[in-house]
């Protein structure tokens, strides 16, 4: 069960076409292990319910960190994110 969002969430729409914004590394995961192995492709048509999916890859040893981030101007103070995904047929 999904918890419920609180009434002054911010609800953030197809923010995986913000392709500006978006950057990824894996050394500042700072996690047990690193790679130079990921990628993010946009607008990817195959899954998606809004025809642009952001397809978000990374290979590695097991454990290997990476962070995919999407700066969003205007919103420093959030520090609780919640990324609901819908489940695919």
């Amino acid at each position: 069960m999904l918890p419920t969002p609180p009434a002054n969430a911010q609800v953030l729409s197809e923010m995986q076409n913000d392709n500006a914004n978006w950057s990824i590394c894996s050394l500042c995961a700072a996690g047990t292990n690193t790679t130079g192995n990921y990628t993010m492709t946009p607008d990817q048509s195959q899954p998606s319910m809004s025809g642009s999916s952001l397809e978000m890859y990374a290979d590695g040893p097991q454990w290997t960190n990476v962070l995919f981030m999407d700066t969003m101007l205007g919103t420093s103070s959030n520090s609780h994110f919640f990324m609901g995904l819908l489940g695919l047929p």
